[in-house]
């Protein structure tokens, strides 16, 4: 739902919740036009099949709990190229699906590459593949795309966190 949100070209800084490992596939699947680059926390590359995968992707690694100059970079220079990059601020998954705060890190990333930022909600994915779980159940789930928030903004970030809560209360 919202596709006649997102940008038709040039680069984006895609901003979601984060209910589950489901998250990434439903966002590509939703997106199959634009080359989407994940960021993703450094320490799962640790397992081989998720290190392939990540490699195989495009995936941009970060470090937890550190300022990361280079994966920066990295968003900053795939934002300028007309990627999509995803990032879920939250920086862990939601055990129920409630929204937590959002990490200010990506923003510095979308003021760099003067790239809007799109609020994405996903709704339903903690039910079909919980964070306990390892093989997935079936459930309903949605995913909406919210008016681009200015990039630059100072609240940038909030504001997304905002629009994503109100998708959510309202699916």
């Amino acid at each position: 739902e919202g596709r006649e949100h997102l940008p038709a070209d040039g680069g984006y800084l895609l901003v979601s919740n984060h209910q589950s490992f489901l998250d990434i596939p439903i966002v590509a699947a939703a997106l199959p036009d634009r080359h989407v680059c994940f960021v993703a926390r450094e320490s799962l590359a640790r397992s081989r099949p998720l290190a392939w995968l990540m490699r195989r992707s495009g995936a941009i690694l970060i470090r937890r709990g550190a300022s990361d100059r280079r994966a920066l970079s990295e968003m900053v220079e795939h934002l300028r190229a007309g990627d999509v990059v995803c990032v879920y601020p939250e920086g862990t998954r939601s055990a129920d699906g409630t929204v937590g705060e959002f990490l200010p890190g990506a923003l510095f990333a979308s003021k760099r590459a003067r790239v809007p930022i799109v609020p994405t909600a996903i709704w339903g994915a903690h039910r079909a593949l919980p964070r306990d779980a390892v093989v997935p159940r079936p459930a309903r789930i949605t995913i909406r795309f919210g008016e681009p928030v200015d990039g630059g903004a100072k609240d940038a970030m909030e504001l997304a966190r905002e629009s994503i809560l109100g998708m959510i209360q309202q699916l």
